[in-house]
């Protein structure tokens, strides 16, 4: 594995400098997740029949995306379930 030869490497084990190295010995991390988890309010699942079957207008559907590339940026959508009428909104 190449933490191992990374670990040899700084023991002295091999005779290779980091500046040789395809990637100058610079170790990358996989990124953490920055998704949070969403406790409040209720499941999907727990909707009831009527919203499930789309036989009543006005029963919405919410959600917030968030820009992976330009930090602070987000919207919110709103699904009306029977018409799939969409509504976003950019928020600041």
């Amino acid at each position: 594995a190449y933490k191992t030869v990374y670990n040899w490497i700084d023991q002295g084990w091999l005779d290779v400098q980091l500046p040789d190295l395809p990637d100058h010995g610079i170790r990358r991390h996989r990124a953490k997740e920055k998704r949070g988890t969403f406790s409040h309010g209720r499941s999907i699942e727990e909707r009831p029949h009527k919203v499930e079957t789309r036989q009543e207008f006005g029963h919405f559907e919410a959600d917030t995306v968030l820009s992976g590339k330009r930090k602070g940026q987000a919207v919110a959508t709103f699904v009306e379930c029977k018409s799939r009428l969409t509504i976003v909104k950019r928020l600041h």
